[in-house]
């Protein structure tokens, strides 16, 4: 048995996975029905976790032939469940080949991109009414990148962010700004980290402006109900400042001390409740 209490046998696994029977799971020229779609769900998921397993103990060429073949013997183009894939982008990376990882994230990238791309080109009231599935293709979008965002150090983030920017902008409305512009922090970040500075500081910009709008209305409340709601007060000013702490470790313009004082002085606003806290 290749699991033991819970965990992999990674080697005892590896052998088995590896002389796996496929028919002919790969051709490109017949028809894959919707059941032999499905079962990818479970092979790859499993392959995925004895890819890691392998990543983590070291094996990074056993790990490569088990995310070679997974891609091999169920293309992406057929059989679907594209978020399934997103683990097979991260341990590309985590085994250094940056290629794969990028080709295989840029080839799924496209396939959410274009889905957006089509709900955007419906009528406001069918988008209202595909709400809930807009959401989840984003979702499912912003974990690839994020995938992607992990290993920024090694790979030119620009092209990927730019692309997901252009692709989810038409749905804000779905969101609400700050729901909206507060899950954009990662990208920030990435701008930061690929040397996008104008493009970084824009975005950064919208996201503060959030939390200082949402600060700016607890601070017009009693102090009582302050320090009734002092979690999500404090919530907000950590979020912020985390943005800060991001912004002053790329930017050393007169940008970052802006926004640093702009949270001091939201700061300020609530230090007889966070006094008390104390």
């Amino acid at each position: 048995n290749p699991y033991l209490m819970g965990r992999i046998d990674s080697d005892l696994m590896y052998d088995i996975v590896m002389q796996w029977e496929w028919g002919n799971s790969e051709r490109l020229d017949i028809y894959h029905d919707p059941e032999t779609r499905k079962n990818s769900i479970s092979f790859r998921s499993n392959m995925a976790r004895l890819a890691e397993t392998l990543i983590n103990e070291g094996k990074a060429a056993k790990a490569k032939d088990i995310l070679d073949l997974a891609i091999e013997k169920m293309p992406l183009d057929y059989f679907g469940y594209y978020s399934l894939l997103v683990p097979f982008v991260d341990g590309y990376y985590r085994i250094g080949e940056i290629e794969k990882a990028r080709e295989l994230s840029d080839k799924i990238a496209a396939k959410y991109s274009r889905r957006l791309n089509y709900f955007s080109s419906l009528d406001a009231d069918l988008q209202y009414n595909l709400g809930e599935e807009i959401i989840t293709e984003i979702e499912r979008y912003r974990t690839l990148v994020e995938a992607d965002l992990k290993h920024g150090e090694t790979i030119e983030l620009t092209p990927a962010l730019n692309q997901f920017m252009e692709s989810v902008e038409p749905f804000r409305y779905l969101y609400g700004d700050y729901e909206f512009f507060t899950g954009l922090i990662d990208v920030a970040e990435g701008y930061f980290l690929d040397g996008q500075i104008a493009l970084a500081q824009d975005l950064s910009t919208k996201i503060i402006a959030e939390f200082d709008e949402r600060l700016g209305l607890y601070s017009q409340i009693s102090e009582e109900s302050q320090l009734q709601l002092s979690s999500r007060i404090q919530r907000e000013l950590n979020n912020f400042n985390y943005v800060v702490q991001i912004v002053k470790a790329y930017d050393s313009t007169a940008f970052g001390d802006q926004i640093e004082d702009l949270f001091n002085k939201n700061l300020n606003l609530f230090s007889a409740i966070l006094n008390k806290e104390k």
